[in-house]
């Protein structure tokens, strides 16, 4: 317990760099705060010793947080302008540093191909629309463009990690660097805020990938996959009212003369210039709800891997949520009055892969934890107000329907039924979750048995192995 307790106070001292730096304003401390964590994950490293368990190539890990500084000489040090060789300098001091990530994940973990598409197929409309014309030079143009495919690999092989606390780190990295590009590139100021922030905390959360991952890899997998069902639910009815509430107060303050929801679409609210304002509130908490359901939906997931029965089920659901959170994503990222064309394709890919999901979940599923009345009345619903809505839209463009109100209404009622649908799901889990508290524990079997007595054993989670969670 001593022992523990002196590392655990190794934590104090990025810290201390970060507060040195900011009272004695003097922006070279800041390095300091990066010392100070690769100071604990080498020591955790070393602690550790050649552990079987332990995974390969740590130390390229760390390497890679230490290739961070390159980064931070030229543009927190430096501040270096776009136009400038030290801000390439900057972006390859970061991009080395993704890269021994990327070795270090290669060597241990696999790479989650649904994080991929759905990262890549958003930013790349995001890069195309909003950063390629306003970029000053062609070599910062196939520098970021590297950057931002390595970025987006990096990120899909953490949450193939172990670890969640590397996914954790490298996602609010790949944040962080999207608002330095909406802050620099685009100029928007009120994202300079959110920049510091956000890189703190991620590379607080690679050291802790780090630290863990140096611990071993012992768990208890049935334990873990728990727990994951019960935050995941959790967090799902904290995240769809949060979200919902993002919208309602996005409506509040629309400029003058105010938002009509029977008049205007949703997306509306996410609009860059609104009534000649550029950027008003309205627009970011939008964009902020957005990124809370997103992540809410991308978080839930992979528990929707226990509704259903077989692989083939399975697999739809990852490439169908995939295919859903990257067109909600390419809403966010590409407002309808910047390039209505790429936001139209997000919203495309996010009601197919709603739906294909929908689809799989409802449709003769002998495993599902909802009951067959239940499930077929959300699907009856969910496609009755899709059907509408398609049909609202098609005679819209035959011109034999006004836009408003039958066209807002619709959609908004659309998006509704959506988040209480996962809701739903939630709760239908919690359920189960707690009925199966009051049952002895399952002793540990293999898949193959787990799926053939699931049907007399739910709502006891079975027929889920490590490699059905993300």
């Amino acid at each position: 317990m001593k022992h523990f307790s002196w590392f655990s106070l190794l934590w104090l001292l990025p810290f201390i760099g970060l507060g040195l730096s900011v009272l004695l304003n003097n922006v070279w401390l800041f390095l300091l705060f990066t010392v100070g964590l690769l100071v604990i994950g080498g020591v955790a490293i070393v602690r550790r010793g050649d552990r079987p368990e332990r995974p390969a190539w740590l130390w390229v890990a760390w390497c890679g947080l230490a290739a961070t500084m390159i980064g931070d000489y030229f543009l927190v040090i430096r501040h270096a302008g776009l136009e400038s060789a030290e801000f390439l300098g900057g972006v390859a001091g970061f991009g080395l540093a993704h890269l021994l990530w990327i070795g270090f994940f290669a060597r241990n973990y696999r790479i989650n191909l649904k994080v991929v598409l759905a990262l890549l197929s958003s930013f790349a409309a995001f890069f195309w629309v909003r950063m390629w014309p306003v970029l000053p030079s062609d070599a910062l143009r196939a520098a970021l463009i590297g950057y931002m495919t390595l970025s987006a690999i990096d990120v899909a092989f953490a949450f193939g990690a172990r670890s969640k606390a590397f996914a954790f780190g490298l996602g609010l990295l790949f944040f962080s660097d999207v608002m330095i590009a909406g802050s620099r590139v685009l100029k928007i100021a009120s994202l300079q805020q959110l920049v510091g922030v956000t890189y703190l905390a991620a590379l607080i959360g690679v050291t802790l990938g780090i630290v863990l991952s140096a611990r071993g890899m012992e768990s208890n997998r049935r334990r873990d996959t728990l727990n994951y069902f019960r935050r995941s639910s959790v967090m799902t009815l904290i995240g769809g009212t949060v979200t919902i509430v993002c919208f309602l107060l996005a409506m509040y303050y629309f400029p003058p003369p105010g938002y009509n929801p029977f008049q205007r679409m949703l997306s509306s609210l996410g609009q860059t210039k609104i009534n000649g304002v550029v950027y008003p509130l309205c627009s970011h908490l939008f964009a902020v709800g957005m990124l809370i359901g997103i992540g809410t939906i991308a978080y839930f997931a992979p528990a929707f891997r226990c509704f259903v029965h077989g692989q083939f089920r399975r697999k739809v659901i990852e490439w169908g949520f995939a295919l859903n959170v990257g067109g909600l994503l390419m809403i966010t990222l590409v407002p309808e009055n910047v390039k209505m064309f790429y936001h139209g394709i997000g919203c495309v890919m996010a009601m197919t892969g709603g739906g294909a999901v929908l689809l799989v979940i409802s449709i003769n599923n002998r495993y599902s934890r909802m009951s067959r009345t239940g499930r077929w009345l959300w699907f009856a619903w969910l496609m009755s107000v899709v059907a509408v809505f398609q049909t609202f839209l098609l005679l819209f463009q035959f011109r034999q329907l006004p836009f408003s109100p039958c066209i807002p209404t619709c959609q908004k009622v659309l998006i509704a039924s959506f988040i209480l649908w996962l809701i739903s799901h939630a709760v239908v889990l919690l359920r189960d979750l707690r009925a199966g508290k009051r049952r002895p524990p399952l002793p540990p079997r293999s898949l193959r048995r787990a799926e053939a007595e699931a049907e007399t054993e739910a709502p006891a989670m079975t027929g889920l192995e490590e490699k059905d969670l993300l």
